[in-house]
């Protein structure tokens, strides 16, 4: 006798446990693609912050001080051996994770524009090189960020000898490296890169030192600010002029050319804590 094979065909209960167990799966794949971001980033080789995080804390902000001069609100990035924290835009972030000036980063306006709070934590005894580097890894997991580097020819102004010469002598006993700024006096002790490296702020394009000085130095020279000029970078002519008369260095405008690093990607929103 010819038996028949009958197909047997699935119950609801079935049907409905088996598209329960391909919603599983997804859901299980979709955890591992997350959670698993950091554990990538080790096995990759990329140094990585056990806990980071990164909130958004709106535009940057022009804050009165009593001098009548008008500051930033961000606060600077501070390192221990176990902590990195800061409120920054996001442009100085990527200026410190890849050890650049800000002048030599080229990409949209979010990036001088929006500030961020970052608070990091790592393993005891992280060095400063270390925690760079980890920054560079929290920039592509929560801003997505992607560059690449081009040759430009970039306005600067170059820190020169003045016709007058170098006032200076240097410093026998220099001790601590120091900048103390304000309220129209200038004080401070270190190498002409040291020292130049406190005037952007006086001036509207970037500074080199290519006054080919060496050693170390102590600086003391004074002039009347003017109150007007808000924290964003701007020429001083009182500034320059003091610089001049009291250092004996001028600026002088010229082009280079360096490497620039071109934004391709970046998020304005960073991936959620």
């Amino acid at each position: 006798m010819r038996m028949l094979k009958i197909a047997h065909r699935p119950k609801a209960k079935e049907k409905a446990f088996a598209v329960a167990v391909v919603i599983a799966v997804w859901l299980l794949t979709q955890m591992v693609a997350v959670c698993g971001t950091a554990q990538e980033a080790k096995m990759s080789g990329d140094p990585a912050f056990e806990v980071v995080s990164v909130k958004s804390a709106g535009p940057v902000r022009s804050i009165p001080h009593p001098d009548g001069r008008s500051y930033g609100s961000t606060r600077p990035f501070r390192y221990t051996d176990r902590t990195v924290t800061a409120n920054q835009a996001l442009i100085y972030i990527v200026a410190q994770a890849y050890s650049v000036e800000s002048w030599e980063i080229e990409g949209p306006g979010l990036m001088d524009s929006l500030t961020y709070d970052i608070s990091a934590t790592m393993p005891p005894n992280t060095s400063k090189e270390t925690a760079r580097l980890m920054l560079r890894t929290m920039l592509a997991e929560r801003f997505g960020f992607k560059f690449h580097r081009e040759k430009r020819e970039i306005p600067v102004y170059a820190l020169v000898e003045a016709k007058s010469g170098f006032k200076l002598h240097e410093a026998t006993d220099p001790g601590p490296r120091y900048i103390n700024m304000g309220g129209g006096s200038f004080i401070g002790t270190g190498t002409l890169d040291h020292i130049a490296g406190a005037f952007p702020n006086f001036a509207d394009r970037p500074i080199l030192n290519m006054t080919g000085i060496k050693g170390t130095y102590h600086v003391e020279f004074h002039w009347t600010p003017d109150y007007s000029v808000d924290f964003q970078r701007q020429y001083s002519p009182e500034f320059w002029a003091a610089v001049q008369r009291e250092v004996g260095l001028k600026l002088e405008k010229r082009n280079v050319l360096r490497d620039v690093m071109v934004i391709d990607h970046v998020e304005r929103e960073p991936a959620p804590n």
